[in-house]
C-alpha cells in the first residue's frame, strides 16, 4: 500500500493539472505574439541551424576519445604501416605454442 501510494498520487496529480496554469504569459495577447514569432515559417530552419553544432560537437568527442589515426612518415618520406598491436602480441602468442 505504501509502495503505491506515492507514485499513484504523483500520477494523478500530474493528470489532474493542467500545464497552462504555472505561466501567466500562455493565455495573454503577449504570449500568442511570443508563440507566433517562435512557431513562424522559419521554424524549421532556426530549429536545424539551432541543432547543427550537436553532431560537430559528437564528430570532436569521437575523434578525441577514439583518436585520429595519421599515417606516419619516415625520414626518407615514405608512409610506414604500423602493425596493429593487438594482432602483434597475438600472432607472438601463437609462434611461441
Amino acid at each position: 500500500m505504501r509502495r503505491t501510494f506515492f507514485p499513484v498520487s504523483v500520477i494523478a496529480f500530474t493528470l489532474s493539472v493542467s500545464p497552462v496554469w504555472g505561466c501567466p504569459y500562455c493565455e495573454s495577447d503577449i504570449g500568442r505574439e511570443v508563440a507566433a514569432g517562435i512557431f513562424n515559417e522559419d521554424f524549421a530552419l532556426n530549429a536545424s541551424l539551432t541543432l547543427l553544432p550537436i553532431p560537430v560537437l559528437l564528430l570532436v568527442v569521437a575523434v578525441m576519445h577514439f583518436g585520429f589515426p595519421l599515417p606516419r612518415q619516415s625520414a626518407n618520406g615514405e608512409t610506414e604501416i604500423q602493425p596493429d598491436p593487438l594482432r602483434v602480441s597475438d600472432n607472438a602468442s601463437r609462434s611461441r605454442t
